[in-house]
Formats: C-alpha cells, structure tokens, sequence
C-alpha cells in the first residue's frame, strides 16, 4: 500500500509558493502518492477559517480511521496559515509534518509574544524546508536552537531564450514586473522614485498581479512620463516576457525570486532590489544582472542607464548569460530534492 504526502496550501492561485505546489510531481514508480489540498477551492463554507476546520478534521479523519499506519502519511504545509493547521494536525494524530518556509523576513518575528507562540510550531516540525539560504539564515537568525531546517533551492519552469535582446538606443526600455500588489513586492516605491524619468529611458512599466494595493498603485501612476500599465494575473506569462526588454523586481523583503529564473530562461536581464533572497542572483556577477537601492531614485536610474547601454551594444552576450543563471535553477532538480525528502523522512 502507498504511503501518502497530503500537501496544504491556503491558495491555489498567486505567488511562488501556490506555483511549486500546483506543478509538484511524483516519480513515476514512487512507494507513494502526492496529495495536494487547496483551502480555497474548499466549498464547505463561505468563511475561509471555517474552511481550516473542515479540512483539519478531514485529514485527522482520514488518518486515524485508515487502515494505513500514522507513518504511512505525512503533512507537508506551505505558508503561514497552513503552518498552524500542520502542528494541530500532528498534536492530534501523531503524523510526521514538514514545512517549507518561503520568505526571509516575517513580520510576526517582530513581536516577542508571536516570535515565542511561532517557535512551539517550528520545533514540532520533522523537517523545515528553506527556498533558499537566505532564508535559512534568517530563521535561524531567530531562533539559533533550530536544528531541523535543510535548504532546497526554488526551482522554476525554464522557457526558450527569445529571439533577439537588443533594444534602439533611442526607445525607452520596455519594463515588466511579476506579482502581488501587497507592500513586500515594493510596486509602490519603483513607481514613485521613477517618476521624473524620461520617457526615452522608460518606454512603458507593465505589473502583472493582482492585491490589495491595486487602487494605491493606480493613483501612483498618475501624471507619470511613461505609461504604467495594470494588467491583472496572466496565466501565460512568457508572451509578456519575451515583449519586455528588462524584467524588475523591487521587493522590499523576497525568499527567493521565482520569476528572475523565468525571465533569466528567456534571456531577459532583470534589475533587482538588494535584498536577501535576490541578491544571491548578482553572485553570479555578470551583465545580465544589476542590484539597486528601491529607496535612492538616482541609484534607480543609474542602473537602468547602465542596462540600456549593454542591451544595445552587448544584447546577444547579455541574453547568454542570463540564460547560464537560469540553467542553475531548474524546476526538476528541486522536485527531485523534495522527493527524495518525503522518502528520507517516511523511512
């Protein structure tokens, strides 16, 4: 009989986290099976905590009447609210639990109350998994006692290098960001220490995403030199990345970046905040990769003059660079890492 990895994730659709969930799959002769549980696609109820119970006891249902052992099931959570409903689950069943901590900073560490309720969680788990070593070294930045952590670095789809990276020298660069509009992806500050730049350095700004910052970001763009466009979620992101000359990410706090891999895969250079979880990327030190500040607009344009002008004399070389990054980054690679910890840990 199969064991069985019951996987839980608030959102079906979104970021990073709700994509590695979506796209995770098995070996084909795998002793077990992946079940994955999406609260929001849960029909119980209106109320979304209501939701938590009904699959609370639905999974404690399925595990202690089965006719499976405790130790042919483990629960593996992403992201906070899920994170909570994990150790519950085990306190109540004796299941082995595992984690993936997505992000380097976590603003209920800033609060000691919080910061102590979040460590009685952290240690019940068998395994925490961090997307990266940012991220590992954060958390055990707060809690030093933390002994279960392993990172696994983010992996991403790869998509073809586009055709051609060049740009005119006398267009503005074509600019495309990637994500929720909530304060951590920093849409707000790019916008407004970008807007006196000329049109000539910035053709248009595209944000694909949706959030609760939406109508803020709207106001923001308003009498701007070039046009900043909204365009909701996209479900096929690579048109939009093979448009684009230049792919930004101004987070303000990130885990990993799943998105500079996928524009990196096409070729595209992306310009991105010095922040733990993306500064790992400028390791790699080439041109197809630029840090900057997202509060120091002159900082900002700098970077982005500088990207222009490689674009324009040094495109093809650029976009074969980028393309190696990306290539250390593949989606395979990082499904075979949490296989081969599901086996590790139903031992």
């Amino acid at each position: 009989m199969k064991k069985e990895i019951i996987i839980i994730i608030c959102n079906s659709d979104g970021g990073g986290a709700e994509w590695i969930v979506k796209n995770l799959q098995n070996y084909e002769n795998s002793n077990f099976i992946l079940t994955k549980l999406f609260i929001d696609k849960i029909n119980f109820s209106e109320f979304l905590i209501i939701n938590y119970f009904f699959v609370f006891f639905k999974i404690l249902k399925k595990i202690l009447f089965s006719k499976k052992y405790i130790n042919d099931f483990l629960i593996h959570t992403h992201l906070t609210k899920s994170f909570y409903l994990g150790v519950l689950i085990k306190l109540c069943s004796g299941v082995k639990i595992i984690h993936t901590e997505h992000n380097s900073y976590n603003k209920r560490r800033s609060f000691t109350l919080s910061k102590f309720i979040d460590y009685f969680f952290y240690v019940r788990y068998n395994k925490i998994i961090c997307i990266s070593k940012a991220v590992q070294e954060n958390l055990i930045l707060i809690y030093p006692s933390l002994s279960n952590t392993k990172v696994i670095d983010n992996g991403a789809r790869l998509f073809s290098k586009k055709k051609s990276s060049s740009v005119d020298i006398n267009n503005g660069l074509k600019l495309l960001s990637i994500g929720s509009l909530t304060k951590q992806k920093g849409f707000d500050l790019f916008i407004k220490n970008t807007k006196s730049f000329d049109s000539n350095l910035i053709s248009n700004y595209t944000i694909l995403g949706e959030g609760y910052q939406k109508n803020q970001l709207i106001d923001l763009s308003k009498n701007h030199n070039f046009p900043v466009i909204l365009r909701g979620w996209q479900s096929n992101i690579l048109n939009f990345l093979n448009d684009c000359d230049l792919l930004v990410i101004p987070s303000r706090w990130e885990g990993f970046g799943l998105v500079a891999i996928e524009a990196l895969s096409t070729g595209t250079p992306i310009l991105i905040s010095n922040v733990e979880g993306l500064n790992q990327f400028y390791e790699f030190a080439n041109l197809s990769v630029e840090l900057f500040d997202i509060n120091d607009s002159k900082d900002i344009k700098n970077k982005l003059i500088k990207l222009k002008e490689n674009l324009t004399h040094n495109g093809q070389e650029l976009s074969t660079e980028a393309v190696k990054i990306s290539s250390k980054f593949s989606f395979k690679k990082m499904n075979s890492s949490y296989m081969i910890t599901y086996e590790e840990i139903l031992q």
